[in-house]
């Protein structure tokens, strides 16, 4: 019963917080440097057919202004905000220009799309801000990348009524030393940039151009199998800058994987796609050839015309690019 849960909290929190009814921006104004902000507002999508349960009236303008007042008074926040379940997203990234660190985590089978037959994994959105990231003093790509088990989890816990709670559990931030967290070495930004320029600023995968704060650094060989090596931060031959498209991607490959939940065996990421894109043997321990290829900016009329001659031909546009490739090279020895 609701009321049970009332009195529940009620004996949590009793003499420990103050609660409040007020606009979040007031509240946000009552800030200081010296605190924490975590909201979690509804997601944008989420009141759409039967969102009973959320507030409607928060203009994403507005919300987006009153994160910039924060980040300009260097107040630390944490945010939970967008996320993805499925094929459909609730609401769009926040802008750039807010200087915010984004970190997708694996929440789990969605239990709403369980209740309607369906299997998918809900994806949630955090955001810190530049003054949290700035204090912690480390690189998130470093830290939040393949040890999310680690640092961010979720844990499942039952009250003494019976009900079952389910709560996400950060690591200790008290345990950071020098470059390390959990005995993981934390990667400088230093490092990243000299990925950046080593490769031209493109996402190793799909080679697409992308501004530096768009690209994470990710093992060739996952932290899981490998392990860590104290000399692996002087070699930057054992890394690689993707995309977020792409490390999700190469994430949901690698995890689904018979060497990484068996053998966990480093010479067989090595022969991988998501390790070795450039030259490789297999996909996942599979037997596939994989061509990830994006038109930028003045290429997007070229692609569109490929598109168009393949709704001519009535056929997919994967289908019709094999196909012409096919033709292309068949006297090639």
């Amino acid at each position: 019963m609701m009321k049970n849960d009332i009195y529940a909290a009620s004996t949590l929190f009793k003499g420990k917080c103050t609660l409040t009814s007020k606009d979040y921006k007031q509240i946000l104004n009552l800030a200081t440097e010296n605190d924490l902000i975590y909201m979690d507002p509804p997601y944008q999508g989420t009141f759409v057919n039967g969102g009973f349960r959320y507030y409607e009236d928060i203009e994403f303008s507005v919300f987006v202004d009153s994160l910039k007042t924060l980040t300009v008074r260097n107040i630390p926040f944490i945010l939970s905000y967008d996320g993805r379940t499925g094929n459909k997203t609730f609401g769009e990234f926040l802008p750039s220009h807010l200087e915010l660190t984004r970190i997708e985590i694996n929440a789990g089978r969605s239990s709403q799309a369980t209740l309607l037959g369906r299997n998918h994994t809900t994806f949630e959105s955090v955001y810190l801000s530049k003054a949290l990231v700035k204090r912690l003093n480390y690189n998130i790509d470093g830290i939040f990348k393949d040890d999310a088990e680690t640092q961010i989890s979720l844990f499942e816990f039952e009250e003494k009524s019976g009900k079952s709670i389910v709560a996400y559990k950060f690591g200790d931030l008290n345990k950071i030393q020098k470059d390390k967290l959990s005995g993981r070495s934390v990667l400088s930004k230093e490092f990243k940039e000299s990925l950046y320029k080593l490769h031209n600023g493109r996402c190793f995968i799909c080679f697409g151009s992308f501004e530096l704060r768009y690209l994470q650094i990710d093992h060739r060989v996952p932290y899981e199998i490998s392990g860590d090596d104290a000399a692996i931060q002087k070699n930057p031959d054992g890394f690689m800058l993707l995309c977020g498209s792409c490390n999700r991607a190469k994430s949901w490959s690698c995890e689904h994987c018979i060497n990484w939940k068996e053998e966990k065996d480093p010479a067989i990421c090595k022969q991988c796609y998501w390790g070795s894109p450039e030259d490789y043997l297999h996909i996942a321990l599979k037997t596939i050839r994989r061509l990830d290829i994006l038109w930028e900016e003045h290429e997007i009329k070229s692609y569109e015309k490929i598109k168009a001659l393949a709704n001519r031909e009535k056929t997919s546009l994967p289908d019709f690019v094999k196909r012409v490739l096919a033709k292309n090279t068949l006297h090639v020895d």
